[in-house]
């Protein structure tokens, strides 16, 4: 991984890292892939394949190679803003502007990993950040709910859920 991010983690305490963590990531336009090594065929006796895997091999950090977008709130939607490739062939090109549903913005928090987590100053086992995100909305029996007057009558009703449940 990136020595500066690891600096990071073992300088910084966890609950201040995720604003020096996204100061690092902010400037990253594109998720970077992993280097593959290209092997040759030129040594019959594979030794030096044999020195290779003897050899502790670094892992990546898995990058997929996606162009990453800008992230803009406008109200309460979220929106992605895609800036146009410098390879394309149309050079007035305006950013593409996308809005991300609640749906999509929980697939993705979901996929985070723990490791990214602890990176980024968060406990996997208590603060994920798709938990965060209403999926259900829990809604009391009618039972149970507390009945209230209606206009002011006589007749009751439980069928408020604007009132307080206390």
């Amino acid at each position: 991984r990136d020595p500066m991010v690891g600096n990071t983690v073992r300088r910084v305490k966890a609950q201040h890292r995720l604003k020096h963590i996204w100061a690092l990531a902010k400037d990253k336009k594109i998720c970077e892939p992993d280097e593959l090594d290209e092997k040759e065929n030129g040594d019959a006796t594979f030794e030096e394949d044999y020195l290779q895997e003897q050899k502790p091999q670094l892992k990546g950090h898995g990058g997929c190679g996606h162009e990453q977008p800008l992230w803009r709130k406008k109200g309460l939607k979220l929106y992605g803003v895609w800036k146009p490739t410098e390879k394309g062939e149309d050079e007035a090109a305006e950013p593409e502007e996308r809005n991300l549903s609640p749906g999509e913005v929980h697939n993705i928090l979901k996929k985070i990993t723990p490791e990214d987590l602890h990176i980024m100053g968060l406990n996997a086992e208590y603060a994920r950040p798709d938990w965060m995100i209403l999926t259900v909305l829990p809604v009391p029996p009618a039972a149970v709910r507390p009945s209230i007057s209606v206009d002011g009558g006589a007749m009751r009703s439980e069928d408020d859920l604007t009132y307080k449940l206390s």
